[in-house]
């Protein structure tokens, strides 16, 4: 799931929370979601964009897609490599389904609240992005350098 800014403005955070605690999934936030979603939030795997949360929404059999805007400068000058015929994309005021139906006068935050209650838990992008090895950034030598050492 990837939050973007059009949450704050459908008054749906804690709709999209309450749908990330009931079903599971890992949780994303566009650049411009930082105050939106929680990072210390127990599925939270950082900004989408990034290498290691891209690599986890990019590879998921679907993607819920929550209030973004999709143009060059919020989606990274075009670059997320996301499959756009398995986004589901929620709006404002109506859901877009990949290959299928356009679902109209459907308020984004009723819309997450009724999806919290069908979703079965399925916790395995969460637990995918957890098995990513980062290893241990490891401190450069100290440089002899001075400004004295400078000509």
């Amino acid at each position: 799931m990837v939050a973007g800014p059009k949450l704050r403005v459908s008054k749906a955070c804690e709709a999209f929370l309450q749908l990330a605690d009931s079903c599971g999934y890992a949780i994303a936030g566009m650049p411009l979601t930082k105050s939106l979603v929680p990072e210390d939030h127990p599925h939270f795997i950082g900004t989408y964009g990034n290498a290691f949360c891209g690599e986890i929404v990019e590879t998921a059999d679907a993607s819920l897609f929550v209030g973004l805007v999709f143009d060059d400068f919020k989606s990274i000058g075009d670059t997320l490599l996301f499959r756009k015929n398995k986004a589901i994309v929620v709006e404002p005021e109506r859901v877009l389904i990949p290959n299928g139906p356009i679902f109209g006068c459907v308020l984004m935050k009723y819309f997450l609240e009724a999806l919290s209650k069908k979703l079965e838990r399925n916790t395995t992008a969460y637990e995918n992005h957890n098995r990513i090895y980062v290893p241990e950034l490891e401190a450069l030598p100290k440089s002899d350098y001075t400004e004295d050492t400078v000509g």
